[in-house]
């Protein structure tokens, strides 16, 4: 692939396309960058198939070429939809939505049902709470039972909590870095609020404590930028910490684990080896790379974020895929804004309801990204990548583990060592391929 055209791939991001104005509950969601991607997604269409032909059959470099085409027929596809009759939107929505299916999967119903119950057991706990608002809690829990169809009995929530496997992974990453991860104790235990600029200065000490012993971590820096939680920008090197993000004490060690001691350090350890590839991500990656993720804060914390769980189940509610019609965005917010204001108060706190309003619109906006976010229905599912990541890496950790006979901190060292994904095989085999030569 020549360099320009490399270039012109890299600014096809979906990210940026569907990079939502600052208008918070707005009626319809609107995409100040996505004309301008969607032009350069058109500019390299032709010679991106050229590429894509022209590829050895079943390579990775043939999956990251589809996968480049896909994202931009997805940002294409969202282009179209603001572009045509409102008579000819709701077919370039489903258009928008099985594109986005065909690219990055939809809920699996089995899960969806199990998480359901889950959801609906630990609210029917807050019934007759007098520290619960009776109102939004019944609509909840109507929400849950309607989408299963009032056959909650019948549904089975055998859902395995790995708590095994992440103790015994904590003690692998503890065992490596429990000189930069101490840093947090403090702040767990006295829960006092930090404003962002000394989470932005934490962060970046830890990444200090990392540099001391790894020169590779020196260029790293952490920034405050417009947005509603963390990222890792590999490619440059950075942690970004978004100001409009919830960073409660309790919270800052599993955060630093998932964007730094994951994201980060799998990044850094790919550039090692030289192969820009390990340090980007191979294609395929994006399961596994949350699911590592989100695994190490269920390590350090013991507990499986509420987030990744909302957003596969309400992915699920969005796709119609449950006994209720499909919900819109303002359907959606609503159920969650009313989930998270009773779980505030179910542990005694008085919440914050328009700062909630505020992040459940962040929520609901991240399941329609790209798409009108009106009534007429599209849906990205791209963040169905945490939940099924989680699964993915849990299940490969118990058979590396428990059933392999694998130490914790081989696999620790293997599962670190590039953006990969250990459970696919062309991924095993590439590594090894780069080891032997």
């Amino acid at each position: 692939m020549n360099p320009s055209m490399e270039s012109n791939i890299h600014s096809v991001s979906m990210l940026q396309a569907f990079g939502a104005s600052n208008v918070v509950g707005a009626e319809r969601l609107t995409y100040p960058s996505l004309e301008a991607v969607a032009q350069d997604a058109r500019q390299i269409e032709c010679d991106l198939l050229d590429e894509f032909w022209a590829a050895v059959p079943g390579s990775l470099e043939e999956e990251k070429l589809a996968r480049y085409a896909a994202v931009g027929y997805l940002v294409l596809t969202a282009y179209q939809l603001r572009n045509v009759a409102p008579a000819s939107q709701p077919l370039i929505s489903k258009r928008f939505t099985q594109s986005s299916v065909e690219l990055y999967g939809a809920p699996k119903p089995d899960d969806v049902g199990k998480l359901m119950l889950g959801q609906y057991g630990n609210f029917r706990q807050y019934v007759d709470n007098p520290t619960v608002d009776q109102t939004r809690l019944q609509d909840v829990l109507a929400t849950l039972d309607e989408a299963l169809g009032g056959i909650i009995a019948t549904v089975e929530a055998d859902v395995n909590d790995y708590h095994e496997v992440a103790e015994q992974m904590k003690t692998a990453l503890n065992e490596r870095y429990g000189d930069v991860l101490e840093l947090f104790d403090s702040f767990e235990q006295d829960a006092t609020e930090l404003d962002l600029e000394s989470v932005r200065s934490l962060f970046q000490e830890g990444i200090s404590r990392l540099a001391a012993s790894d020169p590779d971590w020196q260029e790293w820096t952490v920034e405050i930028t417009n947005g509603e939680g963390m990222s890792t920008i590999s490619k440059g090197k950075k942690v970004k910490i978004g100001n409009r993000g919830n960073y409660r004490p309790e919270r800052l060690k599993a955060l630093f684990t998932h964007e730094v001691l994951v994201h980060g350090l799998r990044s850094v350890n790919g550039y090692k080896t030289g192969d820009a590839f390990l340090g980007k991500g191979l294609p395929g990656n994006l399961d596994a790379e949350e699911g590592v993720g989100i695994f190490m804060e269920y390590a350090i914390t013991g507990v499986v974020p509420n987030k990744i769980v909302d957003r596969y189940i309400d992915i699920s509610l969005a796709l119609g895929q449950t006994r209720l019609p499909a919900l819109n965005r303002t359907q959606l917010h609503d159920f969650h804004a009313n989930r998270q204001i009773v779980r505030a108060q179910a542990t005694g706190r008085t919440p914050d309801i328009a700062g909630i309003e505020r992040t459940a619109w962040n929520h609901a906006d991240r399941v329609y990204r790209g798409s009108l976010g009106n009534e007429i229905i599209g849906v990205n599912t791209k963040d169905i990548a945490y939940y099924q990541g989680f699964l993915k890496i849990a299940n490969y950790l118990e058979a590396e583990i428990t059933d392999g006979g694998k130490t914790p901190g081989d696999v620790f060292v293997y599962i670190m060592s590039g953006c990969v994904d250990p459970t696919d095989i062309r991924h095993q085999a590439y590594l090894r391929l780069l080891v032997d030569s």
